[in-house]
């Protein structure tokens, strides 16, 4: 089972875009870019993905992935 705390690095209550990345590749199976996961973590309230938005964030980020996939 795959937990917030599993990728946040430092113990800081927080996710980066890097740790958010490598929860996503993960969980999906999927890479996503560094881009893509700065913008999901930027939405949320002083731009940090802490653990109660980390579902969100991973669903925000996958819908991300798919709708640039099927552009291409």
């Amino acid at each position: 089972m795959v937990v917030f705390e599993d990728y946040d690095s430092g113990s800081k209550k927080y996710l980066t875009p890097n740790d958010l990345l490598r929860a996503y590749q993960k969980i999906y199976r999927e890479t996503s870019n560094n881009a893509q996961a700065e913008a999901v973590i930027a939405s949320f309230p002083n731009k940090k993905l802490t653990k109660e938005h980390f579902k969100s964030a991973l669903d925000e980020l996958d819908r991300r992935h798919c709708m640039e996939q099927s552009v291409y």
